[in-house]
């Protein structure tokens, strides 16, 4: 039984049978925040686990009353959980429990069956990431990614079988169980031997470069060909554009000569081997950043202030530059007729043709046209200087890309 198997059955189903089964999902996997909330006092205790029974209650119970005023307060609800998520407590296994209650929310006001077509990519996510951490750090931290692929093979295995039992058990109107996370199950020599056999190839060129950081919320973006984040100390790949489910690269191999940086990873659930190939010029040195990077973490000081995002594609680059609380906020950026300037913040909005503009270790000068864009009114002071306030470990980096979005 394969994913889109299962993902074909469930289109099959009725508007009744499809809530049940997206529930099904949920109450199999809402031991996970209960695990969060009994985690021998790591951290304060919160209303989550509370706020979450309550939501499954309501959908269980009271949704097919309810208008859409209550389903949309349930929603803002599921909004507000993220505050006392932990990396150390699977946090991004938890992101995808509280996207599948969202999803059965808006499916109730959509009846988008693609909401509950969902919960089979969640509860699989769940898999990797938890089952992901328990082996490497429990059961076998030296193993690599060929051994765990085969460990967590069992487990997708093991699900797709069980949804599939609990699809039927609908169709036959016989209540869904709500059974326990999947007990181990080591896999068979077949599907070992079967596994080993199937490593992927992926070739691609990194068309759009980006660089994301925000020292305050301890984020790292990366986007090169793929995106990768950090989380515990490692940066990892994310077949999305979010950090819900990554994985660790191992064997990376940059080739200065080539222009191209290869890795291996456990990627959509296969063995991956990637081949990525630098497009602009210079971008290949954040390769050489996340190798060192994944020798050497580091913790990130969230007493920095500026959150920079530099983005590189084939329209040329855009800087945005930003502080907490609507401090300022600006964003330069190349259009067909040149660069252009915005301010954000502090108020009001304005926006400027830009004359010259260049950066050094220690701040970004632009000189600027005088005349306001929005307002067509002229302003007194043609300069604006933005003094960076960066980590010291990330600060070089930040700035060598910022010189080569520039400069594009």
């Amino acid at each position: 039984m394969t994913e889109k198997q299962i993902e074909g059955l469930i289109r099959t189903l009725s508007k009744k049978q499809l809530m049940q089964f997206g529930i099904s999902c949920v109450e199999r996997n809402i031991h996970l925040y209960k695990k969060m909330e009994d985690n021998e006092g790591k951290l304060p205790k919160s209303k989550n686990y509370e706020v979450i029974v309550s939501i499954v209650d309501f959908i269980k119970n009271e949704i097919d009353a309810a208008d859409k005023t209550q389903i949309k307060a349930q929603l803002k609800k599921c909004e507000r959980i993220g505050d006392y998520l932990s990396d150390e407590l699977d946090e991004f296994a938890m992101v995808c429990f509280v996207g599948m209650i969202e999803n059965i929310l808006s499916f109730h006001l959509k009846e988008d069956v693609e909401n509950i077509v969902s919960c089979v990519e969640n509860c699989l996510e769940i898999i990797n990431q938890v089952k992901s951490d328990e082996y490497c750090t429990t059961i076998n931290p030296d193993a690599d990614d060929k051994e765990l692929r085969k460990y967590l093979d069992a487990y997708f295995e093991q699900e797709l079988k069980l949804e599939y039992d609990i699809i039927e058990q609908i169709k036959k109107n016989i209540p869904a169980s709500e059974s326990d996370f999947i007990k181990p199950k080591q896999p068979s020599k077949a599907m070992s031997k079967k596994s080993e056999e199937q490593v992927a190839v992926k070739k691609l060129k990194a068309k759009d470069f980006m660089l994301n950081f925000d020292a305050v919320s301890k984020r790292l973006k990366i986007g090169f060909g793929e995106y990768f984040y950090n989380q515990k100390g490692q940066i990892k790949i994310s077949k999305e554009f979010t950090p819900v489910n990554l994985t660790k690269i191992e064997n990376l191999q940059i080739n200065e000569e080539k222009r191209t940086v290869e890795f291996d990873a456990f990627f959509k659930k296969a063995q991956t081997h990637f081949i990525i190939k630098e497009v602009y010029a210079g971008t290949l040195g954040i390769m050489n950043f996340i190798q060192s990077y994944n020798e050497n973490p580091f913790e990130i000081n969230p007493e920095y202030k500026d959150e920079i995002s530099v983005v590189i594609d084939k329209d040329g680059f855009n800087l945005s530059l930003s502080r907490p609380n609507c401090e300022k906020s600006v964003i330069l950026f190349n259009t067909k007729k040149g660069v252009s300037f915005k301010v954000y913040f502090p108020g009001p909005a304005m926006r400027f043709d830009v004359q010259t503009y260049e950066v050094d270790d220690n701040v970004l000068s632009i000189k600027h046209d005088m005349t306001d864009l929005y307002s067509n009114k002229t302003v007194d002071n043609t300069e604006y200087y933005w003094a960076f306030d960066i980590q010291p470990e990330m600060k070089e980096l930040i700035i060598r890309f910022i010189k080569v979005a520039i400069k594009k």
